[in-house]
């Protein structure tokens, strides 16, 4: 069952249910009026105040989780901060440093996204009414706005040859290793998105990777050195974020297990 049909199966109740939760939560309209994205992956910042997820819908989206009052105290407050769009395919991977966050995908692309996000207040109106949301929607079509950096086969040679299926963060989050289909992982700087070692040998598709520790001093600084393919922005006459419809599937039965998981059934 495609989205579109699975989405069309719901009942009004249970669409109704989903757009409230994505109201409430903040999300851009046309989030609203979608079919509820399976999340692929997830990643906090190092305070925990924020999280980033990579979803089916090939969207990241940045969190607010708590908020902190002049005498420190937290409280929980969650809402969709902004959400960033590049990527082509799931997004598989999703980690976060201080201020940024990279992702990616079973488009086997790398990104770096800034997560220190102006919030803008847009005038919306809901149920007749005229109320401020805050409101930010990042993509790659917009120069100013898109990610930091893209890597992937775009613009490198010997990149993954497969999709990426999961990714990890060093210790400060300076590196990023990534698992993919093609049997290998790959190590990257996320200053500049240079690719530093391919790590072989698995027989199999290589599913999950931790990260002990982190490469710090002259070794790294050689290492990125040698590195023979850098990050760069994308193209933008090559506008990234075309949908590739084969791979949004999803039965009806998930996402109703969507809805009642969260409490909207």
């Amino acid at each position: 069952m495609t989205v579109s049909a699975a989405w069309k199966a719901l009942s009004p109740e249970e669409r109704k249910s989903w757009a409230d939760q994505a109201a409430a939560m903040n999300m851009i309209e046309d989030e609203r009026t979608l079919p509820p994205p399976i999340v692929q992956s997830c990643g906090f910042d190092p305070s925990g105040h924020k999280a980033v997820s990579g979803s089916s819908d090939h969207r990241v989206r940045l969190w607010n989780l708590f908020d902190v009052d002049a005498e420190g105290v937290k409280s929980l407050n969650v809402y969709n901060i902004a959400v960033f769009d590049t990527h082509e395919a799931w997004v598989s991977g999703a980690v976060m440093g201080h201020g940024y966050a990279v992702t990616a995908g079973y488009d086997r692309m790398l990104a770096l996204w800034d997560t220190e996000v102006e919030v803008r207040n847009i005038a919306v109106t809901v149920k007749g009414k005229k109320k401020l949301a805050k409101k930010n929607f990042i993509t790659a079509k917009n120069a100013a706005s898109g990610p930091i950096w893209t890597s992937g086969p775009k613009n490198q040679h010997g990149f993954h040859g497969a999709r990426i299926l999961a990714m990890a963060a060093s210790a400060h989050a300076k590196q990023v290793v990534t698992a993919s289909a093609d049997n290998k992982m790959k190590m990257f700087d996320v200053d500049s998105g240079v690719c530093v070692k391919t790590f072989e040998g698995c027989k199999a598709w290589v599913s999950c990777v931790a990260v002990c520790g982190e490469v710090s001093g002259s070794d790294w600084t050689e290492m990125v050195a040698n590195g023979k393919s850098k990050g760069k922005a994308p193209d933008m006459a090559q506008a990234m974020g075309r949908r590739s419809k084969k791979s949004e599937r999803q039965t009806l039965a998930g996402y109703r297990e969507v809805l009642a998981g969260s409490g909207g059934r």
